[in-house]
């Protein structure tokens, strides 16, 4: 919880026992290194913070260096939170002779009388409620007048970083959880405002895919959207999910039947990879997530021309091959996608899932550049089809597709690459 909190956080601030000074350099230390951690962890210029034991308060900065891992640290002056009002320091001083019982009674008074230092704690007020470009926080686009129904959710803890979001699982505000319950909720938040059109947009492919007459298969392939917001800022999805780690058979089958499933419903998904092929463990099933790259085909349309977007490393080898004369003429930037365009990415997954020496292969061509990642790509699939008769014959199955039929022919031909 404490991780995902951490993407959270606007300033700093340290609240320390009234007996404790603020002046300790430890209390300082300790301050400075969580405003480092979190210029660190959201990628921030610049975090403010506080310490204060409600007596004394001091506001500090810290500012991260252009192009450096070094910082710049500011502090205020110590300011004065409370004072004592005259006639209580006279009523203080005449008790100093009286008896311990009653010495006691004038000290808890002093305490319940002391009075705020009215320019203090309107500096302080200030500091808690100035503009959000004041804080230069930019972690996510979310504003303090935004509803994230936190009334209904608390985060849990952060479950994924893509690209374009993050995900968290959520548990119920009500629930009284204990050590091995969790509700069944995840939200999606996007990272930058610029991606909130794709949130828009998976929420609209989710509702399209809702509405085609199949809510059985609907509910075993895909996740339910229960909350959203209307500028796209973030989804909450009503089931929580595992990482799939390996496949068996009867999961390959699963992922070919929602590959039909969009192909009947004319959606094409664009982002098939690993990370996006889940395992709902309550029924069993494998689930498809992520649909921002996602788009619809009209009825008289077998492909779409589209910006290239979503998956590269697991595309066909036609949309490679073509992606790389893109890339080197330096004026590639569409495709005409096909309908059977994630078909040949879930085969790619697949056979991912399915052999550890092609997911360690896969793996490696991460942190290559785009264009040496899309070379070795194909490179790597191209051998893969001339070496292992078995993939090349589904290769070519996918290739003819042309009906629902022949979904049930690819279906039963997967097994052989579990023999």
């Amino acid at each position: 919880q404490c991780t995902s909190l951490e993407d959270f956080v606007i300033f700093v601030g340290e609240f320390k026992s009234t007996i404790q000074s603020i002046d300790s350099s430890a209390h300082i230390a300790q301050l400075c290194e969580y405003l480092i951690d979190v210029l660190m962890i959201q990628n921030r210029k610049k975090v403010y913070g506080f310490i204060t034991n409600l007596q004394f308060i001091r506001f500090y900065y810290v500012e991260k260096e252009q192009n450096s891992l070094s910082f710049k640290y500011y502090q205020s002056e110590k300011l004065k939170m409370f004072y004592m009002p005259s006639n209580l320091k006279n009523s203080s001083s005449a008790s100093s002779s009286s008896s311990s019982a009653v010495n006691k009674k004038a000290s808890n008074n002093e305490v319940e009388e002391r009075v705020l230092l009215k320019d203090t704690i309107k500096i302080f007020i200030k500091f808690l409620t100035m503009t959000p470009d004041f804080y230069q926080y930019t972690m996510l686009p979310i504003d303090p007048d935004d509803y994230f129904f936190d009334d209904q959710y608390y985060i849990k803890r952060r479950i994924g970083s893509g690209l374009t979001s993050m995900v968290y699982s959520l548990i119920n505000a009500n629930y009284n959880e204990t050590v091995t319950d969790e509700t069944n909720r995840i939200m999606k938040i996007c990272k930058d405002e610029d991606y909130c059109e794709l949130l828009m947009n998976e929420i609209d492919i989710v509702e399209q895919l809702k509405s085609f007459n199949d809510r059985n298969n609907f509910n075993l392939f895909f996740l339910n959207i229960e909350e959203f917001s209307d500028e796209g800022k973030f989804i909450i999805f009503e089931k929580s999910l595992m990482p799939l780690e390996s496949i068996k058979i009867f999961q390959g089958e699963q992922l070919i039947s929602i590959m039909e499933y969009l192909y009947k419903s004319r959606i094409i998904h664009r982002d098939i990879r690993p990370q996006n092929v889940m395992h709902d463990i309550h029924h069993n099933h494998l689930k498809l997530i992520d649909f921002g790259f996602a788009a619809a085909f009209k009825n008289d349309e077998n492909t779409k021309e589209l910006e290239v977007e979503g998956v590269i490393s697991y595309g066909g080898l036609k949309f490679l091959k073509l992606y790389l004369e893109g890339l080197e003429k330096k004026t590639f930037f569409t495709y005409q996608y096909e309908r059977t365009f994630d078909l040949q990415c879930s085969l790619n997954v697949i056979m991912y899932f399915k052999d550890s020496t092609i997911a360690t292969k896969v793996k490696s061509f991460k942190h290559l550049s785009l264009q040496e990642r899309a070379t070795t790509s194909y490179e790597f699939w191209l051998e893969l089809k001339q070496n292992d008769k078995n993939y090349n014959d589904l290769l070519n199955l996918i290739e003819n597709v042309s009906n629902l039929s022949d979904f049930q022919t690819i279906k039963q031909r997967i097994k052989v690459l579990f023999e």
